[in-house]
């Protein structure tokens, strides 16, 4: 089994063990990505659709964990292309206020394991490329009903390209989160 995968494995059951004295949720956001790699060429489309899905847990009224896989969408530029994505583990920070504490602001900062893709008319973005790169999520929370939230959350990364360039990719997204 890859390391990658026994890590993944380690981090889900881990999980599961603190779910049984926390807050469990599980939640989903798409929304609009942008790429910062510097394509060289005058037609390029930064412009992306991404998301994230997630499983966390709250083992404080203001702390928790989350783990996700972020598909960051991808970019073009005549023929080439360029997509993404990742799994990562971050840690939560969450900072309750208004009428019963139902809004929220989220903070979250962890490491993602990116893949990056270039197809053969990416020039020198042709091939694959893996790295571990930072996560930065900032949120704002909503909660409709005793277990559901709606959230809107933007978060930052980078990644590296196949001949090693390093760019920024955003996603500003939208999405919902059920507890249980």
């Amino acid at each position: 089994m890859p390391m990658r995968a026994r890590i993944a494995a380690a981090l889900v059951l881990w999980l599961a063990c603190a779910a049984a004295q926390a807050q469990v949720y599980v939640g989903a956001n798409g929304g609009l990505t942008h790429w910062n790699v510097d394509w060289n060429a005058t037609n390029e489309d930064r412009q992306g659709f991404g998301y994230r899905v997630y499983a966390g847990f709250d083992f404080h009224r203001a702390f928790g964990a989350e783990v996700f896989y972020l598909n960051l969408g991808k970019t073009t530029a005549g023929a080439g292309e360029l997509k993404g994505y990742g799994y990562g583990l971050a840690g939560v920070y969450n900072l309750k206020f208004g009428a019963n504490q139902a809004s929220r602001m989220i903070v979250r900062l962890g490491l993602t394991s990116n893949k990056v893709t270039g197809n053969a008319a990416s020039g020198n973005f042709a091939g694959t490329k893996d790295s571990l790169r930072p996560l930065l999520g900032i949120g704002i929370g909503q909660d409709v009903a005793k277990n559901v939230m709606l959230r809107a959350d933007l978060d930052l990364t980078s990644v590296r390209t196949a001949d090693s360039q390093l760019g920024g990719v955003q996603m500003l997204s939208a999405g919902v989160t059920f507890r249980f």
